[in-house]
């Protein structure tokens, strides 16, 4: 990402990206303070130039505090130091595009996830995420309206005495008419 400032003036720029990057900042002003979400990073230099390595976007910093279990939105902002509204609108946008869920119940946010479920006969489940070692366990009452083989969109909760709990927010593929 290569950014072009101009004059002596505040920009925000606003991007989702799922990687670290380098950022190259150029302005029309040598010794120019450079923050990147009220982090001071550097000065341009004296060719008006300044270059951010290993630069995490804050989505992706948000996402990563969910998936090591920060679910609260007080929680998420002291962490990161950012504006309540600017939060609210990043959070908003995740979930629009099905990276995390908010769940009302458990007052959290909890990243998504899509996997295929295998209900047992006792009424409970797991389901299998391709690329991950560990299942996921459901109670029955997590199961939403799921049957073995379907496929599911969900979201860990918490860690049982074997495997992470999940519970089911929507069937993504019937497996079976039912």
């Amino acid at each position: 990402v290569t950014l072009n400032l101009e004059g002596n003036r505040e920009y925000e720029m606003l991007a989702s990206l799922n990687q670290t990057f380098s950022i190259i900042v150029n302005s029309n002003v040598a010794n120019a303070d450079v923050y990147i979400d009220g982090v001071f990073k550097g000065k341009t230099d004296s060719s008006n130039s300044l270059t951010i390595k290993e630069v995490m976007m804050m989505e992706e910093k948000i996402y990563e505090l969910i998936n090591h279990g920060v679910s609260g939105f007080v929680e998420i902002q002291s962490l990161l130091s950012i504006n309540r509204q600017k939060l609210g609108i990043i959070l908003e946008k995740m979930i629009e595009e099905n990276k995390i869920i908010y769940d009302k119940i458990d007052k959290g946010y909890y990243p998504l996830k899509q996997g295929k479920i295998i209900v047992k006969d006792q009424g409970f489940g797991f389901i299998t995420v391709s690329g991950e070692d560990e299942d996921y366990y459901v109670y029955p009452e997590k199961l939403g309206n799921a049957y073995s083989g379907d496929e599911v969109l969900f979201y860990p909760y918490g860690r049982g005495r074997k495997l992470m709990n999940a519970k089911v927010v929507k069937v993504i593929n019937r497996a079976h008419n039912h």
